[in-house]
């Protein structure tokens, strides 16, 4: 919030810096889930240890 209205002070223009920053936001947590959700394409070894 600071930041959106530190930049209506400084260039005037808020929206520019809410659309770059939605979209930013939106593309990496899409981006993120994405992994998350996929699963492994290798086989995963243990080293042996057990508890």
């Amino acid at each position: 919030m600071s930041a959106s209205i530190s930049d209506m002070m400084i260039y005037g223009n808020i929206l520019l810096s809410l659309i770059i920053g939605v979209s930013a936001d939106f593309t990496m947590f899409y981006l993120i889930g994405m992994i998350v959700r996929a699963k492994p394409k290798i086989a995963v070894k243990t080293l042996g240890v057990t508890s």
